[in-house]
């Protein structure tokens, strides 16, 4: 794929402008986005402007986490993610 395989770069140049929170999760038998701890650290350090970053695997899942059987689980944990971000700017802004 034309697009996984450039996207490396385009990351590298566009990282430092991104300024929302970011939540990533790559399943762990993910055979489409292939990562490991090191590529997680560095797209987290990546992103310099971003007040939050949450990146890691998510176990017992392949691409699309969604469909599989621990979607709901993964669901609930960007639910937190967004939460928790809410509440972090409504206590920032009083």
């Amino acid at each position: 794929m034309e697009s996984s395989s450039s996207w490396h770069s385009l990351f590298r140049d566009l990282a430092p402008n991104i300024s929302v929170p970011v939540h990533l999760r790559v399943g762990e038998l993910d055979e489409l986005w292939i990562a490991d701890d090191e590529q997680f650290a560095e797209f987290a350090a990546a992103l310099t402007s971003s007040p939050t970053v949450d990146a890691a695997f998510f176990p017992a899942a392949g691409h699309a986490i969604d469909y599989h059987r621990v979607g709901a689980a993964f669901q609930t944990g960007q639910l937190a993610f967004a939460l928790h971000c809410a509440a972090r700017r409504l206590t920032m802004n009083h």
